[in-house]
């Protein structure tokens, strides 16, 4: 199953009702009550997620985050010429311009 059907199945949506209901149906970024999108921190347990690999984010975070992750890999390959091997706090957000 691809990650698109993997998002439409019984499956996943139970695991993300259960990601919002952990974090009492709030962005764990801003706290905001409006609906929220579930963030996979990692792909590498999709389909078998644990407690920590998904967050429930705002619209506005999710975009944020990605946007900034993008940033990050761009950054971490003009620096290094390899995203093989980019650890979670090689380049922190406030290293990154934001054009």
């Amino acid at each position: 199953m691809d990650y698109a059907e993997y998002l439409k199945s019984p499956v996943w949506k139970y695991r993300a009702r259960c990601v919002r209901e952990r974090w009492g149906f709030r962005c764990a970024l801003c706290n905001a009550t409006e609906p929220t999108e579930v963030h996979h921190r990692t792909y590498d347990r999709l389909g078998h997620e644990g407690e920590y690999d998904c967050l429930p984010l705002c619209a506005e975070c999710h975009t944020r985050h990605h946007a900034t992750m993008e940033r990050v890999r761009r950054e971490w390959l003009k620096r290094t010429g390899n995203l093989q091997f980019l650890p979670f706090d090689a380049i922190l957000p406030s290293d990154v311009d934001s054009n």
